[in-house]
C-alpha cells in the first residue's frame, strides 16, 4: 500500500511526464495521455497487486485515455474493456465474472494504469496500406 506522499509524487510525475511529451509532440492536439487511472484506488491496492495494461494505441480516441476511462467511457467502450474488468476482477479478488455489468466495469477500470505504446490515435479501417487516417 501506498503513503498519501508516495501516491502524490507519483501522481506529479506523471502528470509532469505527460506535460513534457505533449509540449515535444508534433501534432500535440492529437497526444493520448495515459496512466493511473485512479490514484486514491491505485495507491489502496495492496502491494504486488497493481495492474497496468499496455496497449498498442487508442483506436480513434482524442485525448486522455485515463480522464475517458474514469468518466464511465462511452457507449461503445465495453466491447474493449470488459475483458480487462474481468481480468483485473480475478486478480485482485479471485473471482471470475462471466458478464461484467457496466456499474462493475466502471468500478473495476478505476484500478488499472494504462499505458499506451503509440501516443497518437490513429485508425486504418477501410483504407489501403499505407494510407493511415490520423486525428
Amino acid at each position: 500500500m501506498m503513503t498519501w506522499v508516495q501516491t502524490q509524487k507519483l501522481r506529479r510525475d506523471e502528470a509532469s511526464l505527460m506535460t513534457e511529451w505533449q509540449t515535444r509532440w508534433a501534432q500535440s492536439a492529437c497526444f493520448n495521455a495515459d496512466g493511473v487511472v485512479d490514484y486514491e484506488r491505485w495507491s489502496a491496492l495492496p502491494d504486488r497487486k497493481h495492474i497496468v495494461v499496455l496497449l498498442k494505441e487508442t483506436n480513434g480516441l482524442h485525448g486522455s485515455l485515463v480522464e475517458f476511462l474514469y468518466h464511465g467511457g462511452s457507449k461503445t467502450y465495453y466491447r474493449t474493456w470488459n475483458n480487462v474488468a474481468r481480468w483485473a476482477n480475478m486478480i485482485l479478488n479471485g473471482t471470475y465474472w462471466k458478464f461484467v455489468p457496466k456499474s462493475s466495469l466502471d468500478d473495476m477500470v478505476r484500478n488499472i494504469a494504462v499505458v499506451n505504446l503509440k501516443k497518437q490515435a490513429q485508425k486504418r479501417y477501410g483504407r489501403p496500406p499505407g494510407k493511415m487516417r490520423t486525428c
